[in-house]
This record gives C-alpha cells, sequence and structure tokens, in this order.
C-alpha cells in the first residue's frame, strides 16, 4: 500500500510540475501569446499555408506514422541514412 500511495504522489507531483514548468516556459523563455498569429494564418497563400482544425493535424500525425512503420516492415529504409541499422 505505501508503494502505491508512493506511485500516485511521484506522478501527480510529475503532472502538476508539467504544466506549471510548462507555462513557465512558454511565458517567459519562449515568450508564447494567445494573441500571436500562427503562421498558417499570417502568410496563408492557400497552398502551403492553409489554416485547418486541429482534429485534423492530430489524424495527419498518426497517418504519417503508421505509413512509416509499415514501410520499415518491407525492407524501405526510409529517412534513415547510409550505414544505420532498423
Amino acid at each position: 500500500m505505501d508503494a502505491m500511495l508512493m506511485m500516485l504522489a511521484a506522478f501527480a507531483g510529475y503532472i502538476i510540475m508539467y504544466r506549471l514548468y510548462g507555462r513557465y516556459i512558454g511565458s517567459k523563455i519562449f515568450a508564447l501569446a494567445a494573441k500571436n498569429p500562427v503562421p498558417a494564418v499570417e502568410m496563408e497563400d492557400g497552398v502551403d499555408y492553409v489554416p485547418t482544425k486541429k482534429e485534423i493535424i492530430f489524424g495527419h500525425h498518426f497517418t504519417v506514422h503508421r505509413r512509416h512503420r509499415s514501410h520499415c516492415r518491407s525492407g524501405h529504409r526510409g529517412h534513415l541514412g547510409p550505414g544505420s541499422r532498423q
């Protein structure tokens, strides 16, 4: 029971510090602000810079990884350099 309590306390501490330190880094070091426009809005040209919903971008992230895994299984070396192993 003591180990479980310690594990939960550590997990809660990680979550709290992740939120606090992430907010600190974003505001003090990178000077992020919600009012700053993103490049897709600021330089929208309809081809390379197109604003989209975050759900679509999230789906694209996993599509790329799924495609990369299938290439790795088929023997395609993908983005790995010469002499590298998979």
